[in-house]
């Protein structure tokens, strides 16, 4: 498509971590917070557990617990007598050291008063990602919001936009949907969805390297800025 032109959708659906609202240092925190007895208290390198965002909190905790020294066979037993921890831990974290990205408040009351209908569509645990954009006062803008736990499948597979789209009773070819890594440009690409790609966010320096035509979304954002100039 000719990036001068806009073809402006009805409904756009966003991801939140890394696109909405940067929540990595309270991931972080909480993931170190839950593994201290594991590693006598030291902490584990801020971007290597930057690195497992974008899966879901059970999968991110699970790669925590490899990195910490459990085995496979154990992983499990581990994990179980761990996740409650961590999801005490991370619940007490969750909105207490992470912020919106820059214009996204001004972006989203300008897409509101425009007539766009909004939603989320992420990885994120849903009692997580309701606390995180309560805290962030941004959960009156959205009408839906499917989560890692909503369906038995997670990004990238298609079923999360499928799901979303068939409950807001819209056309897929009416739909955008807006993410920060290459689990959101792949799933819009599964679901034959029209996708933005944020350049901040964790991506992990995948949007750098060159990428072939089938994982290239429709457009880049730099920011919320030109997100509100494209579409308002």
């Amino acid at each position: 498509m000719d990036n001068n032109i806009v073809v402006k959708p009805e409904v756009i659906l966003f991801d939140l971590d890394g696109t909405l609202i940067d929540t990595a240092d309270e991931i972080v925190d909480a993931v170190n917070d839950a593994v201290a007895p594991l590693t006598n208290g030291e902490l584990l390198d801020h971007g290597l557990v930057k690195s497992w965002i974008g899966n879901g909190a059970r999968v991110l905790f699970s790669s925590a617990l490899r990195h910490c020294g459990i085995a496979e066979d154990d992983l499990e037993t581990e994990f179980a007598a761990r996740w409650d921890d961590f999801h005490r831990f991370y619940g007490e974290r969750c909105g207490t050291n992470s912020q919106l990205y820059s214009d996204v408040s001004n972006c989203l009351e300008a897409l509101i008063a425009h007539n766009y209908r909004l939603g989320i569509v992420t990885n994120k645990e849903r009692a997580f990602a309701v606390k995180a954009i309560k805290q962030h006062k941004i959960e009156n803008f959205f009408e839906i919001l499917l989560a890692g736990d909503t369906l038995p499948v997670k990004k990238p597979d298609p079923q999360m936009l499928w799901v979303t789209i068939e409950q807001l009773s819209v056309e897929s070819s009416k739909v955008l949907f807006v993410g920060d890594s290459m689990v959101d440009v792949a799933t819009g690409a599964a679901a034959g969805v029209r996708t933005w790609a944020l350049r901040h966010g964790y991506h992990h320096g995948a949007f750098e390297q060159p990428l072939s035509p089938k994982q290239q979304p429709e457009r880049f954002l730099n920011s919320f800025a030109e997100m509100q100039e494209l579409l308002v």
